[in-house]
């Protein structure tokens, strides 16, 4: 079935106005609903739309390629339905302007035979493209849409011209729109409910994948496996590297997260909101207290996933640079979240031992769950912490859990009714890490000593294929952080035996596997440096000219009849003109070095205001909007800016780069 007049060119109006392709939806529009008004036709066979089908599918894979090279990992599918209308439009447009009812369904497979059907008198299947090309346009527009009342009004409307046209003739007009307002108005409830089910099974989701998830590590909570059965498996994967100008690091602890509260296996950061800070005068320093003189400084070089991420920091971190990321945020424990940065981050950490810049001791730091308090108590008691210094105790608990325990991954069935943590210090005597640290800081804070539970990594491990230490997957580990002296220190209890256990699970392949990691890091970091210096958006206005080009080409060398009655259209070329180019391009560029990348659905309008709302305190986008609409009057106004104005923007351009970037 074909659509009614202006319907289509609706529906490519609605996509641009969503997608803010307006250049494209316009000529599109245009070119398509010119179809209704010429009268010439080209005599186009099934053949020929094989040919346009090739051509769709060639777009397709650019488009693919295209998307896959930028930056938007994340929303890979979004910005895939975001330009297909595009991509099918020379099928829709050559069925438009040929002689031809529809289009044979065979010319859609580009490997099944024209010919050779076992009824050579059975006539082919034709289908009209236009109604599904309508559904991609609306599909296209509701992935790329920002939400708001106005894109369901369009959407309602659209639909409604749609089936108005295809309506029964038997019921009343009155019937018909009821029904159709009855169906607006589930519909639009049904999408709210949907909304809200998506938000909650998002956060959900991430919780979850976050508990599971060794490198995704949940700041809020973390829950334990403490009480499994069976054997603990980390693999040997590498999730990051550590950096520095000598191998003093072994041993160095990088945690993620820090809690304060215990409960049925799980740890809890409780009162810990994070707080979002602001960076320095240049954008990728981050500083979270006062520069030491005497301080140490590594690079952490790892993957964060959707660009988010959680740092791994050592004891007295006090500055990050080299991170470009949209927001940082802190807790009063010191574990930082970011959000907005590239998927592969190589930051440099300036740190010093003594100097520890989280929250003094609360009452939750001595606090010992009831369930738990005969159990620490008594074995409390038979070591004397109680009685012992501070410092003397931590020797003193350190010495015991390292003479009578061992190290185990693999954890056995304890007495039924028994509280696996009770188990494990008076039964077993054998468990991982999280049973170790788990202890101490329940054992302290009964002789009153202010204990945290941390979580993060052990460095140990030195490369000498990539020259920095690698951290794996089974080099997660967690340990008690104790305030003595006005200062927390880690204190690590687990038997010292723990790393070559770990390592001896290293499979033979296990070479194998990390020279291929190096390598996928290495490609990974030249695929982003090519992001940064590359604008891939750009490309469409280099292939679709040429992509028309080729399929007018195709066109007139195939099909040289033509029907008698008309003539040939003149299609004006400046409905598909490319944007004149200016300098405001190179702050862009510029921006995208320093990590402030536009996702390919933000305008540079609202890209700007984000950032500026986002970092008010640097200056870096003072001025950028004048800029911004000279050049865009300059690019898109048909009437252009004069002379002067010109000098202004180059003249601008160039004082912002001396200001920011020299």
């Amino acid at each position: 079935m074909k659509t009614p007049p202006l319907l289509i060119g609706a529906a490519l109006i609605f996509w641009g106005w969503q997608t803010d392709l307006w250049i494209f939806a316009v000529g599109l529009a245009c070119i398509y609903e010119c179809s209704h008004r010429v009268r010439w036709r080209w005599n186009l066979r099934a053949k020929d739309f094989r040919q346009l089908t090739l051509l769709a599918t060639i777009l397709l894979l650019v488009l693919l390629v295209s998307v896959a090279m930028s930056d938007a990992d994340a929303y890979f599918l979004y910005v895939l339905l975001r330009w297909l209308p595009l991509v099918f439009f020379p099928l829709l447009v050559g069925q438009a302007y040929s002689t031809s009812e529809g289009i044979d369904y065979r010319a859609l497979f580009l490997f099944r035979s024209l010919s050779g059907e076992k009824n050579n008198n059975r006539k082919a299947t034709l289908f009209h493209p236009s109604y599904p090309y309508f559904g991609v346009c609306l599909l296209s527009a509701a992935a790329a849409n920002v939400g708001g009342g106005m894109f369901y009004i369009g959407l309602i409307g659209l639909i409604a011209a749609a089936l108005w046209y295809m309506r029964p003739r038997r019921y009343s007009t009155a019937v018909w729109l009821c029904l159709f307002t009855v169906a607006g108005v589930a519909g639009l409830a049904g999408h709210g409910g949907l909304h809200a089910l998506h938000a909650v099974l998002e956060e959900k989701g991430l919780e979850w994948l976050s508990d599971a998830n060794r490198q995704d590590l949940n700041p809020d909570r973390t829950r334990t496996a403490i009480g499994d059965i069976g054997s603990l498996k980390p693999s040997g994967r590498i999730l990051f590297r550590v950096k520095t100008d000598s191998h003093s690091l072994r041993g160095l602890l990088l945690r993620e997260a820090v809690y304060d509260a215990y409960s049925y296996g799980s740890w809890f950061a409780s009162a810990a909101a994070f707080v979002p800070l602001q960076p320095d005068a240049n954008p990728a320093t981050w500083r979270f207290a006062a520069a030491q003189p005497k301080h140490k400084k590594l690079e952490v070089i790892s993957y964060h996933h959707r660009g988010r991420g959680v740092l791994k920091l050592p004891a007295g971190a006090f500055q990050v640079d080299n991170l470009p990321v949209v927001s940082l945020e802190r807790n009063r424990f010191g574990s930082v979240k970011v959000e907005g940065g590239p998927e592969v981050v190589s930051y440099r950490i300036y740190y010093a031992a003594g100097h520890e810049t989280i929250s003094p001791p609360s009452a939750m730091d001595r606090h010992v769950p009831d369930r738990h308090r005969p159990v620490i108590d008594r074995l409390n008691a038979q070591l004397g912490l109680a009685g012992k210094s501070p410092r003397g105790a931590l020797t003193r608990l350190a010495s015991f859990f390292e003479t009578n325990f061992t190290y185990s991954l693999d954890s056995r069935p304890g007495p039924r009714g028994v509280d696996p943590l009770t188990s494990f210090l008076l039964q077993t005597r054998s468990g991982h890490c999280e049973y170790f640290a788990s202890a101490t800081v329940l054992l302290l804070r009964a002789a009153g000593i202010p204990t945290r539970y941390a979580r993060g990594y052990s460095v140990y491990e030195f490369s000498g294929m990539e020259n920095r230490f690698i951290v794996r997957d089974r080099h997660a580990h967690a340990w008690t952080l104790v305030f003595i002296d006005g200062s927390w220190i880690n204190l690590d209890t687990t038997p010292s035996a723990w790393r070559e256990i770990e390592d001896a699970r290293a499979p033979v392949w296990q070479i194998a596997v990390d020279i291929l990691s190096y390598g996928w890091l290495r490609f990974k970091r030249w695929l982003q440096s090519f992001r940064e210096g590359v604008n891939l958006s750009q490309w469409w206005w280099i292939i679709m000219p040429v992509a028309l080009l080729w399929a007018g080409r195709l066109i007139r060398k195939q099909n040289r009849q033509r029907l008698p009655a008309g003539r040939s259209p003149r299609i004006d070329s400046n409905q598909n003109r490319p944007a004149t180019d200016s300098g405001f391009d190179r702050i862009e560029i510029a921006l995208k070095k320093l990590g402030f990348i536009r996702h390919p659905s933000e305008t540079r309008a609202r890209w700007l205001a984000k950032l500026h709302k986002m970092h008010p305190q640097t200056g870096l986008f003072d001025g950028l909007k004048d800029l911004l609409s000279l050049h865009d009057r300059h690019s898109f106004d048909p009437a252009g800016i004069n002379a002067d104005e010109l000098a202004a923007l180059e003249a601008g351009v160039d004082d912002w780069i001396d200001d920011h970037l020299t």
